[in-house]
């Protein structure tokens, strides 16, 4: 999904920007029902989530206070009415469908080139560093690889040998490339429901030279798959699906940004999908870990496994473990969260990595639990293993 669209993008946007984020979600919006329903229509659009996505989602995902500020602040700017309550099903207001859930769901039922345009929007916005806060995590500055290549092969018109997986060097059309730029305008009328989308589209130059060489297409690391899950979903049994089958396995349309899977971290969180047998393949490695949603009802049997596995030679990681207080747990629940966080840090080696999960339900708290959990490891024991 586009960065613009992130209820908690890393750096954050600067408070004076955020009319605009609210429109650029909204253009988002009126594309999706563009693409979806063939009509520019909010009500058009949540008639089809209701009968096609909203379903899929889990009855027990709720909204956080972050993404509700957010969906509060576009109902202002866009003069949409506010829900009575904020909730994913039904779906009785626009903007509930900002939220990641069905943004993913949306994107499933694109078409390559509308995918592309999809994931293109607010780019230049969210590149514009002067949009946004001063932020410690420098990384977060650069917008997401897929996210350029896409804007790369819808500028330069890239596509992709079947045979040789290539990208194939761009030739020129007689005619010249055009860009829309979407811009919602607010009704004056405070109950109106329905954006309006004007739209102005622009000539863009094109030159007569090559602009990109042909080149192999990406070798990629996938460091956190859960296989288990993925075979629930699609077969109901955790073990049905190899992960030979799953590479093996047509896709029911091309990827937009084709790569070669090297390998990648196959993890095991959840006690009751363990697997029999630790899997080994010398490009797939495995990370055995207790989730923390699991924690509180789990068995000491279940317990007893997870510390057999995570001393077995084959595994490489322990993971995922963590604190979790995003649905709010109790606190005994949470008190058992951190026995167990603790108890696994001071148990396993240093040079053991550790994928933690870490998720709260307070707005912008998730990188400062990293960070003050990551300084009392350093400050403890120094352990390089945490990349401090």
């Amino acid at each position: 999904m586009p960065r613009i669209m992130w209820d908690n993008p890393q750096p954050p946007v600067r408070q004076e920007r955020l009319a605009e984020v609210h429109q650029l979600r909204g253009n988002v919006l009126q594309y999706l029902s563009e693409c979806l329903t063939g009509h520019s229509s909010m009500t058009e659009l949540i008639r089809w989530a209701n009968n096609n996505i909203a379903k899929m989602i889990p009855k027990r995902s709720e909204i956080l206070s972050n993404a509700r500020i957010q969906m509060e602040g576009l109902c202002e700017e866009l003069k949409w009415r506010k829900p009575d309550r904020y909730a994913l099903r039904p779906i009785v207001s626009p903007c509930v469908l900002v939220h990641w859930r069905y943004q993913v769901l949306f994107s499933q039922y694109l078409l390559n080139e509308q995918l592309s345009e999809y994931m293109c929007f607010g780019l230049e916005f969210m590149n514009n560093i002067e949009n946004l806060e001063k932020s410690p995590l420098e990384y977060a500055k650069t917008y997401s690889l897929i996210a350029r290549v896409l804007a790369m092969r819808e500028e330069l018109n890239v596509d992709i040998d079947e045979e040789t997986n290539e990208i194939e060097t761009p030739t020129i059309k007689d005619t010249p490339l055009v860009e829309s730029d979407r811009r919602i305008v607010k009704l004056k009328r405070g109950t109106s429901d329905e954006p309006v989308i004007p739209v102005k589209r622009s000539k863009q130059e094109h030159s007569s030279e090559l602009r990109v060489q042909k080149r192999s297409v990406l070798d990629v690391f996938d460091s956190h798959f859960h296989l288990d899950r993925a075979s629930t979903r699609i077969s109901g049994n955790p073990t049905a699906i190899t992960i030979e089958r799953w590479l093996g396995e047509q896709m029911e349309r091309p990827p937009v940004v084709p790569v070669n899977i090297k390998g990648g971290l196959l993890i095991f969180c959840d006690p009751e999908t363990y697997p029999e047998t630790v899997p080994f393949d010398s490009k797939w490695k495995v990370a055995i870990g207790l989730h923390p949603k699991k924690i509180y009802e789990a068995s000491p049997q279940s317990v007893g496994r997870f510390f057999e596995y995570v001393t077995n030679s084959r595994v490489s990681a322990v993971g995922e473990v963590g604190l979790d207080s995003s649905m709010n747990p109790g606190r005994a629940n949470l008190d058992r969260q951190e026995q167990f966080l603790k108890e696994i840090t001071e148990w396993i080696k240093p040079t053991m990595p550790l994928i933690l999960h870490i998720r709260s339900n307070r707005q912008d708290t998730n990188h400062h639990y990293h960070v003050a959990f990551l300084q009392k490891k350093r400050d403890k024991e120094g352990r390089k293993a945490f990349g401090m």
